[in-house]
C-alpha cells in the first residue's frame, strides 16, 4: 500500500486533509493496520465531507466496489 502527503511549505497546511474535507478524494479504510494519527485525522476529515454531502459524497455516503474479487 502506498501513501502520499502534501503540505504547504509556508503554513505546513495538510493539502490531502483539505481535499478529504472537500470530498474530492477517498480515504480507504479497508486496511486496519494503518492507525497512525495522520490516518485518523484523514478519516475524520472524510467523515466531515460525508456528513456535509460534499464532493463525491453529494448523493450518498457509500462507495460501491465493482471489482470482481
Amino acid at each position: 500500500m502506498e501513501f502520499i502527503s502534501l503540505y504547504r511549505v509556508n503554513t505546513k497546511e495538510n493539502l490531502v486533509k483539505n481535499l478529504a474535507e472537500q470530498g474530492l478524494i477517498f480515504i480507504n479504510n479497508d486496511d486496519q493496520k494503518c492507525s497512525t494519527s495522520l490516518y485518523e485525522e484523514l478519516q475524520q476529515a472524510q467523515s466531515i465531507a460525508k456528513s456535509s454531502h460534499r464532493g463525491l459524497w453529494q448523493y450518498s455516503d457509500l462507495i460501491e466496489d465493482d471489482a470482481n474479487e
